[in-house]
């Protein structure tokens, strides 16, 4: 089936996609992004939708879940884009060559390249300097990150957005309704269709759309007052409301709230909230080079000791313990890619 594009065709006879991926990238968001493009090229009988992949060095890149991708050559080689999508995930704060790739990024936005990133790549084209007071999504997990360590960005919680020729997804499924919407501006509304049908993605979600599940659905608990309750602990990690004043906010008594807690989440009210905030915690332990201070500050704890203490009492480790941990781990990941790397590269000989 070859689809008839609209008569407010592109004037240009192709669109050229470079994924930059970075090592530890999402399979997940990078086969979001490209496919829409293979099924719209399908559509067409054609190859205007046009897309390879760079790495830092030329290199193959190892994805988060061990898959090894060959690429077309290294950043630095590149000279002709209409897109260019900074494709990360997890350990994208410790991605080294930042003047590398903001020199590549900058010079190809020059010549005239959109720049997009899907997953944590936003976070990596703010390390460059690279958003320039442009609004960007980044996967949920790294949003209170970003903008810890960015406060002068603008991270939204939304699954995609385009701003001023910034081209941002959440990660996960969220780029294929990113780049749904590329093709439809490319090649109209019944192209777009189309693919959306083929890839059974029938909702047309906007990107203002949130990227979390509600918390009911999340939790699977469905009382309105403890669901209310829930939300209001998240939305203040930073600066933590004591329950009296969740109760008299939600017009209930401290008992009524107690009691829901118990009876839907064995637990009481404190002891989840000081949990929620612990494990925010962890993730900025894990994830930024904020000391523990900084992170005890901003998950609403009084002070290093304190928080360091039941940060013990919850994990079974110190916040430094933990943060030495994960380097060793993290360490440990990238030697064993280098080694199969390296045995591949012996074996191809």
């Amino acid at each position: 089936m070859v689809v008839r594009m609209n008569t407010r065709q592109s004037i240009r006879t192709k669109f050229g996609t470079a994924f930059l991926l970075i090592d530890g990238f999402s399979i997940i968001s990078f086969a979001s992004a490209v496919d829409p493009f293979r099924i719209a090229n399908k559509l067409l009988g054609g190859s205007y939708f046009q897309y390879g992949c760079y790495s830092i060095d030329g290199n193959p890149v190892v994805s988060s879940s061990g898959l090894e991708i060959q690429v077309s050559g290294k950043l630095e080689d590149l000279t002709d884009a209409d897109l260019v999508i900074v494709t990360a995930s997890d350990g994208v704060e410790r991605q080294g060559d930042l003047d590398i790739i903001g020199n590549c990024l900058r010079r190809l936005e020059r010549h005239g390249a959109l720049l997009g990133a899907i997953c944590t790549g936003s976070y990596l084209l703010a390390k460059c300097n690279l958003l320039r007071g442009r609004a960007c999504s980044i996967h949920w997990e790294y949003f209170d990150i970003a903008r810890e360590t960015f406060p002068s960005s603008s991270f939204l919680s939304q699954i995609f957005i385009e701003d001023s020729g910034l081209l941002t997804a959440a990660g996960g499924t969220a780029p294929v309704d990113l780049m749904i919407m590329l093709i439809a501006q490319e090649q109209g509304e019944i192209l777009a269709n189309a693919v959306r049908d083929i890839a059974i993605h029938h909702d047309k979600r906007q990107g203002t759309e949130n990227q979390r599940m509600a918390v009911q659905s999340r939790l699977e608990v469905h009382d309105p007052n403890l669901v209310r309750c829930l939300e209001l602990m998240d939305a203040n990690i930073e600066n933590p409301i004591d329950i009296n004043t969740i109760a008299s906010q939600m017009g209930l008594s401290v008992r009524q709230i107690q009691r829901l807690f118990r009876r839907y989440l064995g637990t009481s009210p404190n002891a989840y909230y000081s949990d929620m905030r612990l494990d925010n915690a962890r993730y900025l332990i894990q994830h930024t080079t904020m000391n523990i201070g900084e992170v005890a500050l901003a998950t609403g704890f009084a002070g290093s000791t304190h928080f360091t203490r039941i940060y013990r009492r919850k994990f079974g480790v110190t916040p430094s313990e933990s943060r030495k941990s994960l380097a060793t781990a993290v360490k440990d990941h990238f030697k064993r890619n280098h080694n199969i790397q390296s045995r591949s590269g012996e074996t191809a000989r």
